[in-house]
């Protein structure tokens, strides 16, 4: 099945997101790194993956907490920072830079419009495998599921039992108190030298990764242009993607968003369908 809307204008907006971020983040002397399908795109295509929809950046916490402090000075219009710390209905444990003059419906069942967007992933330290991890592990999903559950529109659901779990999550939290127990959760080992470093894009095991993957920057081409990567990228891909990442997988496996709607020529504040 192929996605009701053409990908490459939408990769080409994409990328003039990305290379204003890049700009910003050279003359503030914020570090960043290209990871995810993003990653991997530069690395085998040396660009967009010709199926993806979206990029993905990670920072570290430090650096991302100087974005949120700055983004309103730093960002050149039209592109804004949301994240749970800026914006008081929003959904995600992560911020996005948004395209404010594009509209994109991400998730029929929540309750949140914005624009086009490049996500941006804090990092932060984890300890070793053990008991510690796992309930760090536990506790940030339970507070990732709250969220969503709390943000999500019951009306969407025409049976009882699918929206009792958002009715009883809406009647116990608030969203900036669940944004405020995800960010605990997240920067809990924080502080001190840990040998991983957590990606919280890939939820569990996945997202962590030994700490020297992300200890220098290096360069690699993304559509002509050079984006900062981890200086381990290969360790990062083959923790992620498996050993072969270099190849194609079967066109099943070859998957996008199905975001619910995108138009590229209509700012989110004047859009007024379903959300």
């Amino acid at each position: 099945m192929q996605p009701t809307y053409d990908i490459r204008p939408l990769q080409l907006r994409l990328l003039d997101v990305m290379v204003a971020i890049d700009d910003m983040c050279r003359r503030h002397h914020l570090r960043y790194y290209m990871v995810a399908g993003t990653l991997l795109g530069a690395v085998r295509h040396k660009g967009f993956i010709p199926w993806d929809d979206d990029m993905d950046i990670a920072m570290p916490r430090e650096d991302y907490e100087k974005l949120i402090a700055h983004a309103d000075e730093w960002l050149p219009a039209p592109l804004q920072l949301k994240c749970g710390a800026l914006n008081a209905d929003y959904p995600f444990t992560l911020g996005k830079i948004v395209d404010t003059s594009t509209t994109l419906v991400e998730r029929r069942k929540l309750r949140y419009l914005g624009g086009i967007c490049v996500d941006i992933f804090p990092l932060d330290n984890m300890v070793a495998p053990g008991f510690a991890r796992r309930r760090h592990n536990l506790r940030y999903t339970l507070c990732r599921r709250l969220l969503f559950f709390r943000c999500r529109d019951p009306r969407k659901h025409k049976s009882f039992w699918r929206r009792l779990p958002t009715l009883l999550v809406t009647k116990l939290y608030s969203i900036q108190a669940l944004q405020r127990k995800a960010d605990a959760a997240q920067t809990e080992f924080n502080g001190r030298p840990t040998p991983f470093i957590v990606d919280h894009d890939f939820h569990g095991e996945r997202g962590i990764y030994p700490a020297e993957v992300f200890s220098e920057v290096t360069l690699l081409n993304f559509e002509g242009h050079q984006f900062m990567a981890p200086a381990g990228y290969d360790a990062y891909l083959r923790h992620t993607y498996g050993d072969n990442y270099m190849q194609l997988p079967p066109e099943e496996q070859r998957v996008w968003h199905r975001y619910r709607y995108l138009n590229l020529n209509q700012p989110y504040s004047e859009y007024t369908g379903e959300y």
